[in-house]
C-alpha cells in the first residue's frame, strides 16, 4: 500500500511493506544541541562498565565520491576504525545507512546496542521499520541483521560538535571516500531511498551543518566528562 506525507512543502512517498521487523531499533532524538551533548556523555559514562556495546557510525558524500566510516566499543575497549569506500553516486544519506548496516553486519546475539550516529533521517526511518513504513528496499535490508542482534537504541547527536568518537568515524568515512569502492557493498546494497525526506534533509539539516560549520569546527573538541 503507498500513500503520500507532507512534510514543509515536501513530498515523501509512503510504502507499506510486507516484511515485518519485530526487533525494532529504539530511536532517541533531542534536538537541543546542548541537551543532546550531555544526553551522550551521561549514556557513554553509564556503559563504559556495563554489557552495552556502543557503535559510532558516519556516511560522507561529495565531489564524486562516497564512504563510509564505524567503530564498536566494549566496555572500555575500542576497535580500529572502519572505513569503506561507496559508489560515488550515492548520497550522504545512503551512506549514513550503509554504515550503520554495515557495523551491525558482524554482530551476533550481543548485548544490547547503542548506536551513536549525526544524520537524523536514519533514526526516523528506522524507527518506522516496525510499522513496515517510508521504504521496503529499507526493511527488507534491515530484517534479517536485527533479527540476531539484541535490542538496539539510535541516538541521535549533532554533527561537527566534536564529539570525540564521532569526529573518529567522520575521518573514517572522508577516508572511504578516497578508497577504491567495496565491490560487495557497491554490487550487493541498493538504499533507493532518493524521495522527499532525503531532499528535505539535504536541503536544510546537511547544508546548515556541513556547510555552515564547517571543518574549522572539530578543533573544538569535546571530550565526556
Amino acid at each position: 500500500m503507498c500513500g503520500e506525507s507532507v512534510e514543509d512543502g515536501i513530498t515523501a512517498e509512503v510504502v507499506e511493506s510486507d516484511v515485518r521487523v519485530t526487533n525494532t531499533p529504539l530511536g532517541l532524538i533531542v534536538r537541543n544541541k546542548q541537551a543532546a551533548i550531555e544526553q551522550h556523555d551521561a549514556l557513554w559514562e553509564e556503559y563504559l562498565d556495563s554489557d552495552h556495546y556502543v557503535v559510532y557510525t558516519d556516511g560522507s558524500s561529495g565531489k564524486g565520491r562516497s564512504g563510509a566510516g564505524w567503530t564498536c566499543h566494549e566496555r572500555r575497549l575500542r576497535d580500529d576504525p572502519v572505513a569503506i569506500g561507496l559508489p560515488g553516486e550515492w548520497c550522504a544519506l545512503e551512506c549514513a545507512i550503509c554504515a550503520l548496516y554495515k557495523a551491525l553486519g558482524s554482530m551476533w546475539d550481543l548485548p544490547p546496542i547503542t548506536v551513536f550516529l549525526d544524520c537524523l533521517p536514519v533514526v526516523e526511518m528506522l524507527g518506522c521499520l516496525g510499522e513496515g513504513k517510508w521504504n521496503t528496499p529499507l526493511a527488507e535490508l534491515f530484517a534479517p541483521v536485527l533479527s540476531r542482534i539484541g535490542s538496539m537504541l539510535l541516538v541521535w547527536i549533532p554533527g561537527h560538535i566534536a564529539i570525540r568518537e564521532n569526529v573518529v568515524v567522520d575521518f573514517a568515512a572522508k577516508e572511504g571516500c578516497r578508497r577504491v569502492v567495496d565491490p560487495e557493498t557497491g554490487e550487493g546494497v541498493v538504499m533507493n531511498l532518493r524521495n522527499g525526506m532525503l531532499a528535505k534533509e539535504l536541503r536544510q539539516e546537511w547544508r546548515a551543518l556541513h556547510v555552515g560549520q564547517g571543518h574549522s569546527y572539530y578543533c573544538r573538541l569535546h571530550s565526556p566528562t
